[in-house]
């Protein structure tokens, strides 16, 4: 009974918590303001001609379009986001991740495990 009550009320608590969580994304990467963030790399690890940063199609997003198609990662057509977005860098991570623990050889593990360290 006392199990019953708690996954109601996480039920009932989980709306909630995904509007606070679309909120505070849109807060971040959305809508302008004191908190906006470009979720790309390029935007802080390429420095312009200027000395600004802040340029997208950098050489960070061209060096992750290569990764990906060094490894066979393709996205479906008309998918939208620069390569050097978090959230595909986030990707590559976990499929880096995927791919080591189903790596049946060490030496397979091990190449692996250097990607991701190379690569994080």
């Amino acid at each position: 009974m006392l199990k019953d009550a708690l996954l109601k009320n996480e039920a009932e608590e989980a709306p909630k918590y995904f509007e606070e969580l679309q909120l505070d994304y849109d807060a971040l990467f959305n809508v302008p303001g004191l908190k906006l963030t470009f979720p790309y790399e390029s935007c802080y690890t390429h420095r312009n001609i200027d000395g600004t940063y802040g340029r997208l199609w950098q050489e960070p997003a061209q060096e992750m379009h290569r990764i990906l198609g060094e490894w066979e990662i393709v996205f479906a057509e008309g998918w939208d986001l620069i390569p050097d977005h978090v959230a595909i860098e986030l990707f590559f991570m976990a499929e880096l991740c995927c791919r080591t623990s189903l790596a049946q050889e060490v030496e397979d593990q091990k190449r692996l495990q250097e990607w991701q360290v190379e690569f994080f």
